[in-house]
């Protein structure tokens, strides 16, 4: 080959050389990623803009390809088909690279509308579990809010087994759904406050 061929593979080697060392990659998306030498080589000898501009086709593609498997260690589900998706890719360029640089630019297109789709699926998951969480916590605190007001009822009544059954399983989960859908100030918490202070009050009056 003639020495600019020379030059083009030689900043193909240092550009995966600084690839590799900047990158977090692991053994396996190491492997995967030197797979591509040979046809960015060969990309590179036919268009010399891969080295000129950023936006170039296969320039895209290998950072995408680099997003995919970066940290990537296929803990979940969803990080294992990203990894299969990336693996798919560079076996079809692998594969299908006959000096046609426009197939750069197609994988490219599709990494990386497959990599948008994974960062919107990991924000709706995290999405779904803040909301969870927040739900359970509201949960806990209506709880909390329903035994505090039957602790205040019922610490020295002597209630009979059946009412205070009643009051801890049945009026306690009333009221917590109350606090947890419509909040102390509404209409319901008092209704259901004073149905409980006037089967005290009831119970009080009656001869023992």
């Amino acid at each position: 080959i003639n020495q600019d061929d020379e030059d083009a593979v030689d900043l193909v080697g240092m550009l995966f050389d600084v690839l590799m060392t900047e990158r977090d990659f692991q053994e396996e998306a190491k492997s995967l990623i030197s797979r591509l030498i040979v046809p960015y080589a060969k990309a590179a000898v036919l268009d010399r803009r891969l080295f000129l501009t950023k936006a170039h086709p296969a320039r895209k593609l290998l950072n995408a390809l680099a997003e995919a498997v970066e940290g990537n260690q296929g803990d979940g589900a969803q990080e294992r088909d990203l990894l299969n998706r990336a693996e798919v890719t560079v076996d079809r360029l692998v594969a299908g690279f006959n000096e046609d640089i426009a197939i750069f630019e197609t994988l490219e297109v599709e990494m990386r509308s497959y990599l948008d789709q994974h960062q919107r699926r990991i924000e709706l998951a995290e999405k779904r579990a803040k909301e969870a969480q927040r739900g359970q916590e509201r949960l806990e605190n209506a709880r909390m809010l329903a035994a505090r007001e039957l602790q205040q009822r019922s610490l020295n009544s002597g209630l009979p087994t059946s009412v205070s059954e009643f009051f801890s399983r049945y009026w306690t989960h009333h009221l917590s759904m109350i606090a947890l859908r419509e909040g102390e100030d509404s209409q319901s918490w008092s209704l259901a406050l004073q149905l409980a202070d006037d089967i005290l009050a009831m119970l009080s009056t009656q001869p023992p």
